[in-house]
């Protein structure tokens, strides 16, 4: 039986914006509260399939508020997370004696049935084991083609075979599209070929996409090539602000049309095969992040094919990611980027190989907004002296470049390195080094400094670090294996003279 409640103290309780209750003396119970205060307590239960399964159990007023137009906002997600749903399975399984638990899709679809008109946003969430039973492709389905017309947001992060299956895509094309609601359409982590076909009729909400992700996960060692190609359909989503299609390896192009989305802010097209970048590229002005990662062929063309001059008009970009592209040299236009603020160029080994001048143009000097510079696993024998000329440098990282530690001091650290008055994070993790580079004496504005995994005899150096050191408050020195006693006497006693500079510094050995 419901607890009564002092009508004063609840008054006093909900404030000014909910309905008062009548002061007499007849006793209250939580059956008595306004409806519109118990929909607010529900909305904010992050656990919205707790929600959906509890509150029309708890009592029969909850149960006919709930079907009520009255609970319409908390009908306006439906959230399937898949992992929540095996925990249930389980607990009947083991009820039940069975073996394998099952998951009845028959439960969610009748809840979606009678609250379709309300469904705005779907999430399907977690993992989906092989031992589901009773969830098919042909009800994942029906799911999306029942709440599909009045969806704004449609994410699915699950990794479901049935995401591959052409029921889903079939109530995408025949629900979803032709409403023309849908703002967001992420699908991740589905696994076998989608035709082009499928994607095709996403051009339908040209006039409302605001996100699209398609991404691949990629399975075994087998090729991860999902789209044959950039739907040049997606070049019709006028209103799209960010455009992810990841690991899709057959993808060797970017149509030109791709300049009629003036407002996109965003592009990841992370694993792809593409040799080149459209000029038309240059015409998005509103562009914020580029991010190329793993589209190994840009290294392969000449640079002024691969990186048209043009691309030097993004001047709205901030972020740019070029790791692992096999690049022999760093695209010159980078350095006219006026905004730029990071500058991802990890494990492009081949940028160490190639004479510095021709592998670092003089424009990147330029780049004064660059916060965060990531130059780790590039094989380099020498830091390039364009570093030092960036005034905004914040983050450096020059990790796992093992050859800097081979050659003399003053040719793998320029001194115009000593010039990064900025600078609060340096990594230099990995780079067989044997002393602290003198540069890093002249860094005032340091804070954090890694040398793990760096020769013991760098131990000895430290004290270069002592000096004008207060804002040192993290260094790494972690080496993966026992450290002789002469090393770690080394250590304390830097550790000791560190403290005393700044009582809050931390080595981590």
């Amino acid at each position: 039986m419901a607890e009564a409640l002092d009508p004063r103290e609840l008054d006093a309780a909900l404030g000014d914006d909910v309905p008062k209750f009548p002061i007499d003396d007849r006793p209250r119970t939580i059956d008595d509260l306004p409806k519109e205060l118990l929909v607010s307590v529900f909305e904010a239960v992050e656990d919205q399939t707790w929600v959906r399964r509890t509150v029309p159990l708890v009592c029969k007023e909850w149960a006919e508020l709930y079907r009520t137009r009255d609970a319409s906002p908390l009908h306006e997600t439906l959230e399937v997370d898949f992992r929540k749903e095996v925990e249930v399975a389980w607990r009947a399984t083991q009820r039940r004696g069975r073996r394998f638990p099952v998951v009845h899709a028959s439960r969610v679809v009748s809840w979606a049935e009678r609250r379709a008109g309300s469904v705005r946003k779907l999430y399907l969430v977690g993992g989906y084991p092989e031992t589901f039973e009773e969830f098919s492709s042909e009800d994942l389905g029906t799911l999306v083609a029942i709440v599909g017309p009045s969806l704004t947001e449609l994410d699915a992060d699950c990794g479901l075979d049935e995401l591959d299956q052409e029921p889903f895509w079939k109530s995408l094309r025949a629900s979803v599209a032709p409403a023309g609601l849908l703002r967001s359409l992420v699908v991740r982590g589905f696994l076998a070929d989608v035709p082009e076909s499928e994607v095709e009729p996403l051009g339908q909400l040209a006039g409302s996409l605001e996100e699209l992700v398609l991404t691949v996960s990629k399975s075994g060692d087998g090729p991860a090539s999902q789209l044959s190609c950039f739907p040049e359909s997606f070049c019709d989503l006028t209103e799209l602000r960010r455009l992810e299609l990841s690991s899709h390896s057959r993808i060797t192009a970017i149509p030109a049309k791709i300049s009629s989305l003036k407002k996109l802010e965003v592009i990841e097209l992370r694993g792809g095969g593409l040799s080149s970048l459209p000029k038309e590229l240059g015409e998005l002005s509103g562009l914020t992040k580029l991010d190329l990662v793993g589209n190994k062929n840009l290294g392969n063309a000449p640079q002024d094919e691969a990186f048209p001059a043009e691309l030097r008009k993004l001047k709205s970009l901030r972020h740019l990611d070029l790791s692992v592209c096999g690049l022999r040299a760093v695209p010159a236009f980078a350095g006219e980027l006026e905004s730029l603020e990071r500058l991802g160029l990890y494990m492009n080994r081949n940028l160490g190989n190639a004479p510095q001048h021709e592998a670092f143009p003089t424009e990147l000097g330029k780049m004064k907004s660059l916060r965060h510079l990531d130059l780790s696993v590039c094989g380099l024998r020498a830091v390039p002296a364009f570093v030092g000329e960036l005034e905004s440098l914040r983050h450096l990282d020059l990790s796992d470049n093992e050859n800097l530690g081979n050659a003399p001091q003053d040719e793998a650290f320029p001194a115009e390195l000593g010039k990064m008055k900025s600078l609060r994070a340096l990594v230099l993790a990995s780079g067989g080094l044997r002393t602290v580079p003198a540069f890093v004496g002249e860094l005032k504005s340091l804070e954090i400094l890694d040398l793990s995994y760096n020769n013991r005899q760098i131990y000895a150096t430290l004290d270069i670090l002592i000096k004008d050191y207060h804002r040192l408050r993290e260094v790494r020195l972690r080496t993966g294996l026992l450290s002789p006693p002469q090393t770690l006497a080394h250590s304390k006693a830097f550790e000791a003279k560190l403290l005393a500079k700044n009582p809050n510094a931390q080595v981590d050995n």
